[in-house]
């Protein structure tokens, strides 16, 4: 494996480690005794989180491209970050909903 590679591995990992322990720490917080705070509070803060990390892992991916590109091809080159749609934003709201249908399993309150 590749020195550019392993960084790249690397950063990946740690970005997930830090978005992860982020979330824990806002679950530790939220409001567990009132179900619709508490998923309203996940569809407002888990996206926050998201674009985040999800940032620094597209950053960390146009890096490596771009090293990868210039040690495969050489020259100069600049990757562009393509920004996250409407449709990737309900996607995951969609995901959030869904894990936290759970909550209301039984008692109808969770649409």
């Amino acid at each position: 494996m590749d020195r550019h590679y392993e960084r790249y591995v690397q950063a990946v990992e740690n970005i997930s480690l830090a978005a992860q322990r982020e979330l824990e720490e806002l679950w530790e917080r939220l409001p567990k005794d009132d179900k619709l705070q508490l998923r309203d509070a996940l569809l407002e803060l888990v996206p926050a989180i998201a674009d985040k990390y999800g940032d620094l892992a597209a950053l960390a991916a146009a890096e490596y491209y771009e090293q990868e590109r210039h040690r495969q091809i050489g020259g100069e080159y600049r990757a562009i970050l393509a920004p996250a749609t409407d449709e990737d934003r309900e996607a995951l709201l969609e995901s959030i909903r869904f894990a936290c249908g759970y909550l209301f399993e039984g008692d109808g309150d969770g649409s």
